[in-house]
């Protein structure tokens, strides 16, 4: 609550953007620090689409960012982007993260992620990009990744994984790569 600390806070933060994203919605990212007395989407790292309000999208890419994924963000019904790539953040994918009903792209790549991939993934909807390369994942890829509608792009190498590629790989009608 020190206003001076909060100043010093948000003047460290540099992420910084707005305008359309890739599917034309208007959005803008926040500048804060996070925790500070201002609204959500004003803080660094964090989308917000323009006509909503609701919270599109959650970036941190080569900025160290540790710890776990939270199980509260499944509570985020709008977030459409989680994209945490080259942190130090670690741990399992909670498998409530397959109820997200919006997002487009899970990019985990090059952190620290353990277990394996939580079959509910291959539940979300609209899914378009699962990047989670250069982790510990381990176990299998289930067959259920065939059952991703408009899933694109797939991204699984550099984990501990063991077994083949699923067949149901090949119904994939939009799959454009896959690694």
């Amino acid at each position: 609550t020190d206003p001076v600390a909060i100043a010093d806070a948000n003047n460290d933060c540099t992420i910084a953007a707005d305008g359309l994203d890739i599917f034309g919605l208007d959005t803008f990212f926040g500048t804060d620090a996070w925790l500070t007395p201002s609204d959500e989407c004003f803080w660094g790292g964090v989308t917000c689409r323009n006509s909503s309000g609701c919270l599109d999208r959650i970036e941190f890419e080569s900025d160290g960012l540790a710890g776990t994924m939270p199980l509260e963000l499944q509570n985020l019904t709008d977030l459409r982007f989680i994209i945490l790539e080259e942190g130090a953040t670690g741990g399992t994918i909670p498998s409530e993260y397959g109820t997200f009903p919006r997002l487009h792209i899970l990019d985990l790549n090059f952190n620290s992620f353990t277990g394996s991939v939580p079959v509910e993934l291959y539940n979300t909807p609209f899914l378009l990009q699962l990047d989670l390369n250069d982790n510990f994942f381990s176990g299998t890829i289930a067959t259920e990744i065939g059952s991703v509608q408009f899933l694109q792009f797939v991204q699984l190498e550099a984990n501990q994984f063991i077994g083949t590629v699923p067949s149901e790989v090949g119904s994939l009608a939009s799959l454009r790569k896959y690694r």
